[in-house]
């Protein structure tokens, strides 16, 4: 608990990340008895594996209060690859892993409750739309489809990931702070739409040429992936240098 604040939080505020945090967990535990359920490679287990590596190097975005990790990318592949639990599941340890550089004590604690809930939220909501769009199984059962079919499942895929979870963490942070809610999305959450685009479209490229699931379109999925966190790493840490100006979302 914050003894220091200055602006008591909305009455609302401690119902509402209940409901996240419920529906959140919920939501990640009937994934995880899915994908242990339903027969599949192993192969997701790594990709959930490097997710979590990338969740815990950020990139902040300068210039504005938010920050992302590409392992979006990862979250996305899996999604593609496996089915909405398997990329549900991937989310929930992003989030979880993701909230480890946050203070410590019983705020990190809350803080990485809400962020795993949120995550797992948006993105089985987003899982689902992608596969009701596109009318076909997940890529590694053996679904033949074009990079041209993709291309709007893709897009909802990213925007709902990216606007559920925007809406998400904006509505605590409005009723944390008793701020404007749509001056907080505006300010802090706009931005990342782009990036949420560009992840779905590598992760698109990726899953979309796999024929099948071995080691090696595992570890061409991993070398991309990891690549481009370095790549957007270093142009964050450039364009912080030049401005002088980057902040992070606390998520709590």
């Amino acid at each position: 608990m914050d003894y220091h604040r200055l602006t008591p939080r909305h009455p609302a505020y401690r119902l509402y990340v209940l409901a996240v945090d419920s529906v959140g967990f919920t939501v990640a535990a009937l994934s995880l008895y899915r994908v242990i359920v339903t027969p599949m490679s192993a192969y997701w287990l790594v990709i959930v594996g490097l997710a979590a590596i990338t969740a815990l190097v950020p990139i902040t975005i300068p210039g504005v209060n938010s920050r992302f990790s590409v392992g979006d990318i990862l979250i996305f592949i899996n999604t593609l690859l496996f089915g909405p639990a398997a990329g549900t599941v991937t989310a929930a340890v992003d989030g979880l892993i993701g909230s480890a550089r946050l203070p410590g004590g019983l705020r990190r604690l809350r803080a990485a409750a809400f962020n795993t809930a949120a995550m797992a939220i948006s993105v089985a909501l987003a899982g689902q739309v992608f596969f009701r769009v596109l009318g076909a199984a997940p890529l590694a059962r053996g679904s033949a489809v074009d990079l041209g079919r993709l291309a709007l499942p893709l897009a909802l895929l990213a925007l709902v990931h990216y606007f559920c979870n925007s809406v998400i963490v904006a509505v605590v942070v409005a009723l944390d702070s008793r701020g404007g809610l749509l001056r907080i999305w505006r300010e802090s959450f706009v931005a990342p739409a782009v990036v949420y685009l560009s992840n779905a479209a590598w992760a698109g490229i990726i899953a979309g040429g796999v024929k099948s699931v071995t080691v090696t379109s595992v570890a061409l999925a991993s070398l991309v992936a990891l690549v481009t966190h370095g790549t957007f790493r270093a142009y964050a840490g450039q364009a912080i240098a030049v401005t002088g100006k980057a902040g992070l979302v606390d998520k709590e």
